[in-house]
């Protein structure tokens, strides 16, 4: 069979010496895509579907196996293995699981003279449009939602809810706390990052784990964003969401020579809109204040263990990331 080259347009604009590469795979699907940053801006440069970007100085990440920690991959003529510890070369971390598998490279140089204009653009390349959102939470793309960040800034009350504990009544005179959803509540996935092992480094050994013994099972409550809303108790607003999740530790991952391990877990929450209201014994003077709550999703829908290789922290150490609006998928 004759091939035939497919013609490509390009755009005037070189790529950064300096860059970063993301390659994604959909382990469900099979599908994959890579990502080029500009290291010092963290600008996408190119993005494609699929393992190879197609330039006059090609990125080839289609001979990396389906565990994303071995085989190799090229930039032009130059070949690399897979590790966040090389002897000399680019150093590639890892993240993945059963579903997923995401290895980011730093230290690539890549020129090439011009970069094709169909690849200036981030694509959306898996049918699964959760998994494209994952990603980006994984590579540090996610961007914050501005209507939380604006609640959070712009909370109405007239007493803080410490003031409001601190009030005292007289005679037999009580307030009452009332709480409901706020509107339909707003739902969106806000996602809870915990690492629970020690950080595990093979050193000279040929490969090493991290597994049960070294790991912590942690038990997620309900968050709230407003600090002291939490002692005004729990709603599950009508979504499918649980006051605690415990996570368990029963999972294993697997690093090479020279790189560290560690086990993490993420607790997919549902966020969405509390309004609590005060009346005094009168039923007068009501005061009323918002915030958001995120409740851990039952059965933990869109969350799960995931290893990570060569950007460990400590055990214990935790962060936040948000995620699409809507309830858990």
């Amino acid at each position: 069979m004759k091939y035939t080259t497919p013609t490509l347009i390009f755009a005037a604009v070189a790529a950064a010496a300096d860059v970063k590469i993301a390659w994604r795979h959909d382990r469900h699907s099979d599908e994959t895509s890579l990502g080029v940053f500009d290291t010092s801006t963290r600008a996408l440069v190119a993005d494609a579907c699929g393992s190879i970007l197609h330039t006059d100085t090609p990125i080839d990440f289609s001979h990396v196996h389906l565990n994303g920690t071995s085989g190799y991959w090229s930039v032009g003529n130059a070949t690399y293995g897979i590790s966040s510890n090389p002897a000399s070369g680019p150093a590639c971390t890892q993240k993945y699981n059963h579903e997923f598998i995401l290895v980011e490279c730093t230290g690539v140089d890549w020129a090439p003279s011009h970069i094709p204009k169909a690849l200036a653009t981030e694509k959306e390349c898996f049918s699964d449009v959760n998994m494209g959102h994952h990603f980006r939470r994984m590579e540090g793309r996610a961007v914050r939602r501005a209507e939380v960040v604006k609640r959070e800034a712009a909370v109405e009350m007239s007493m803080s809810p410490e003031e409001m504990a601190k009030r005292q009544y007289t005679g037999t005179c009580t307030s009452q706390t009332f709480k409901d959803l706020y509107g339909d509540g707003d739902p969106f996935q806000s996602y809870f990052y915990k690492q629970l092992s020690e950080t595990n480094d093979c050193g000279s050994a040929t490969s090493c784990s991290v597994g049960q013994t070294q790991s912590v099972s942690y038990t997620i409550g309900f968050s709230m964003t407003l600090v002291g809303l939490e002692k005004y108790g729990w709603l599950s607003g009508g979504f499918d969401v649980s006051k605690t999740w415990t996570t368990g530790n029963t999972y294993t991952c697997n690093a090479g020579l020279g790189e560290k391990v560690c086990l993490w877990y993420n607790t997919a929450h549902t966020g969405y809109t509390i309004q609590y209201s005060e009346y005094n014994c009168g039923a007068s003077n009501i005061r009323k204040y918002t915030g958001i709550m995120k409740s851990p999703n039952n059965s933990n829908r869109g969350g799960g263990y995931y290893c990570v290789v060569g950007t460990c922290r400590s055990q214990g150490d935790n962060y936040w990331e948000d995620g699409a609006s809507g309830t858990a998928q």
